[in-house]
């Protein structure tokens, strides 16, 4: 009887076998990487979408845009929360903290920053009455790009308090200014930061940067301080007006506090062009007043909400001083194209 002889592979074609395994492989990589994108990218726009819906049902309510900041410097994410249906933690937050021109809870000065201190600054950096610490803790997924792997995380300073602070990627447009000049002429916390903003005519407080105007008057977009902007003062056209947009999240975590609205933290202007490369420490990218402007994960530019509620991608190499800068204003009367 004939013993039938199976064959197998030679070594020659089972390394042909996992060249072609890999090369396929490597093809898939790329489209399965670009619809992980794609999908997160549109999660970014919903996100948006919801905070331009938020806005304008606040609206809708007070008959005007929520202020970019209070004089106690919460900021404008912290007064949309009961739109987005976070009334639960927006009835946690103890708004009538007030201003404190002298020391701030615990009996240290203003955790070394001087007067005057704010009720965010308080309730954040001690974190110690009852239910300030589940809200301040709180990552809200609106306020984050799942694009970005350091959207929706925690501050992570040195202070243990400080890990709490949670960072976003959101940005409400306070207008035309040029925030990475102003950081750059005034210091890593110049008039602009969450410590020093707005010194107040008649009160007692030192002013670290003499000859500053009141910061309230130096912003013309729909967010400002101690604002009162109503879709009317928009005459540029709410469609032709940008409201919020992306920023990512620094190596260094330096901004984007989730409760407060100072420049920085939940403001920025468009006098500086959307940032292109590397979101990197080694491109410049990271603590420097490099990183106080519009950015995103996403290839090409970032995307914002216009004043009407829509949303838009805009490119990266938009003309900064004929495009940019006019969509940041609400009423600067510019001739603006298509972008």
């Amino acid at each position: 009887m004939r013993m039938r002889r199976t064959r197998g592979f030679t070594l020659i074609e089972l390394l042909v076998v996992i060249a072609i395994i890999a090369i396929l492989i490597a093809l898939l990589l790329p489209a399965v990487q670009q619809a992980r994108e794609a999908a997160r990218r549109t999660q970014c726009r919903n996100n948006l979408k919801q905070l331009g819906l938020a806005i304008h049902n606040y609206h809708d309510v007070y008959l005007q845009f929520p202020p970019g900041a209070s004089y106690s410097l919460w900021g404008w994410r912290v007064y949309i929360l009961p739109y987005i249906e976070q009334t639960a933690h927006y009835n946690k937050i103890d708004f009538t903290d007030g201003i404190d021109w002298g020391t701030s809870p615990g009996g240290s000065t203003c955790r070394g920053q001087g007067p005057p201190c704010y009720t965010s600054q308080h309730q954040v950096n001690t974190l110690t009455a009852a239910g300030e610490s589940n809200w301040a803790t709180q990552a809200f997924t609106v306020f984050g790009c799942p694009s970005d792997p350091r959207g929706n995380t925690p501050y992570g300073g040195s202070s243990a308090t400080a890990k709490d602070n949670i960072n976003c990627n959101y940005y409400g447009v306070c207008g035309n200014v040029d925030s990475v000049d102003r950081l750059t002429t005034n210091g890593s916390y110049g008039p602009n930061s969450r410590h020093r903003i707005i010194c107040l005519t008649g009160v007692g407080c030192t002013e670290e940067y003499p000859g500053n105007p009141n910061l309230a008057s130096e912003y013309n977009g729909i967010f400002r301080y101690v604002s009162r902007v109503k879709i009317g003062d928009v005459t540029d056209g709410t469609s032709n007006t940008l409201m919020v947009g992306e920023r990512a999240v620094d190596e260094g975590h330096s901004w984007g506090w989730f409760m407060t609205g100072t420049e920085g933290d939940g403001l920025c202007g468009t006098g500086s062009p959307i940032w292109q490369g590397p979101l990197t420490e080694a491109n410049g990218y990271d603590t420097s007043p490099a990183s106080v402007r519009f950015s995103s994960h996403h290839t090409g530019g970032a995307q914002f909400v216009m004043g009407d509620g829509s949303v838009r991608f805009i490119n990266a190499n938009i003309d900064t001083e004929s495009t940019f800068k006019p969509l940041g204003t609400t009423s600067g009367g510019e001739v603006i194209g298509e972008f």
